[in-house]
């Protein structure tokens, strides 16, 4: 049942509240039921279209399909890991900022950390 025909019963019983007795009543479900007139159906037609295009698909070949559909994907480098040029290449400004730093102050306190990161890179360098 609709809100709207709610509203029209409410209207048509002059109630502002939702009575749910007064509403049954008013509806009385089965005598609409049995005094509604139903047509009919004489004929029934079938209506045919095209379909502008077909894609085909291909079929389920397991494991086999989804290698072979992973190699035409697109990733991006990052997602690879790293390659041996981005690790050198920060191996060389890690190494250029600590040569900075030790003219500035040869007991710098981020030199540990530099000479830390530096020979983690040198480690996954020769790894690579």
């Amino acid at each position: 049942m609709t809100v709207f025909s709610l509203n029209f019963l409410k209207s048509q019983s002059g109630t502002s509240k939702t009575d749910t007795t007064d509403i049954d009543a008013l509806l009385d479900l089965d005598a609409l039921w049995e005094n509604t007139v139903w047509e009919e159906i004489q004929e029934v037609t079938e209506v045919y279209g095209e379909v502008e295009q077909i894609t085909t698909t291909a079929g389920v070949r397991g494991a086999e399909a989804e290698d072979e559909a992973l190699e035409h994907l697109y990733y991006r480098r990052s997602m690879k890991g790293l390659a041996l040029i981005d690790l050198q290449k920060a191996y060389g400004k890690l190494i250029n900022k600590r040569d900075e730093l030790i003219k500035v102050n040869p007991n710098h306190p981020k030199l540990n950390k530099l000479n830390n990161l530096i020979a983690q890179l040198k480690f996954k360098i020769q790894k690579v």
